[in-house]
């Protein structure tokens, strides 16, 4: 027996009508094309990428209980802004101007499972919290609005938002002079401290500004070793870093200094390979110069302190490879 849907039913399925024209396939393939040079690459080097992800999920990442997860979201957002983050989730799920703009809200919480059961950073959810920011600031309004007291409400919102501010900029960018922000910053160190986000790390203050201050005088550093090498070796030295914000520090700042690209086994820079030569390498490490046992000869040069954030960097030249480079790359590769 058929059952007859009513002409309104009918009109509102959807219609699979757009699959027969060629648009989609036609869609399909050019995506394909696309990313086939991608997916070739990654064939034939044994799929880097998913070795990557795996071992940034089970041994990279610290794997934070569902309540330290929590507490890293909220050292990222900031732990003073809570009410207002709480307020946006609130409202972000009711209609504004007519407009129902709760899918932010559903993909906040669905990415927040997501993260948490695949072991992601925190700081990778950070950006759908500012849909959240933006309702909780037009619920405040709404709350303050009808109030028979509300310009001092305004106040002690501008006040409250205006501190916050202040404190959240010195924590996240380097607009304290170097000698005073630890003074400075020492006495709102506590509400961040709880950070657990990667094995082995070291928290010390400032928490979010140690990958952003110090690298200038690193780089000039690594500048002055190479601009000492004489001519013909300088012509064909290489710059190698064994972590990858030094690595990147140099590719920011070396071209001013005339520097080469350095090359790095630390993390994904180790996709973009060993360069081109390693007769003369400049070594550039946080700890003891392991790259040594590969090499003829090596000679500490230099030696960086970054006092603020309390690490040094040890800069070597090493000549005379002794194994292939294929070999040493191999061995170059951290992942962790």
């Amino acid at each position: 027996m058929s059952v007859a849907l009513p002409p309104t039913f009918i009109s509102a399925m959807p219609s699979s009508q757009p699959l027969i024209t060629p648009w989609p396939w036609l869609g399909a393939a050019l995506c394909l094309i696309l990313v086939s040079p991608y997916i070739l690459w990654q064939f034939t080097n044994h799929w880097p990428t998913l070795e990557y992800w795996k071992i940034y999920g089970s041994q990279r990442v610290y794997q934070a209980s569902i309540q330290q997860y929590i507490i890293n979201i909220l050292m990222y957002i900031s732990p003073l802004l809570v009410p207002l983050w709480l307020l946006g989730l609130y409202r972000i799920f009711r209609r504004l101007d007519g407009v129902n703009y709760g899918f932010l809200g559903l993909l906040l919480l669905v990415t927040f499972v997501l993260l948490f059961f695949l072991h992601a950073t925190a700081r990778m959810i950070v950006e759908l919290f500012i849909p959240l920011l933006a309702a909780g600031t037009v619920f405040m309004e709404e709350i303050i609005s009808p109030l028979r007291w509300k310009s001092w409400a305004i106040a002690i919102s501008a006040v409250y938002l205006l501190v916050v501010g202040v404190i959240n900029i010195s924590f996240s960018l380097p607009v304290i002079p170097l000698d005073i922000m630890p003074a400075t910053i020492h006495p709102f160190q506590i509400l961040y401290m709880p950070l657990k986000e990667f094995n082995n790390n070291v928290n010390n203050p400032p928490i979010f500004l140690r990958g952003r201050i110090g690298w200038d005088e690193l780089v000039r550093e690594v500048a002055n070793v190479y601009n000492a090498l004489p001519p013909k070796d300088r012509a064909v030295a290489g710059i190698y870093a064994d972590v990858y914000p030094s690595a990147g520090a140099i590719d920011q700042f070396g071209p001013q200094y005339g520097l080469p690209h350095a090359v790095s086994g630390s993390l994904t820079y180790y996709f973009w390979g060993p360069g081109d030569s390693w007769d003369v390498m400049i070594i550039v490490t946080n700890t003891t110069n392991v790259m040594s046992v590969f090499f003829g000869e090596c000679e500490q040069k230099a030696v960086s302190k970054r006092e603020y954030v309390g690490s040094h960097f040890y800069i070597s030249v090493c000549r005379q490879p002794k194994v292939p480079v294929d070999i040493i790359w191999k061995r170059a590769k951290s992942f962790r």
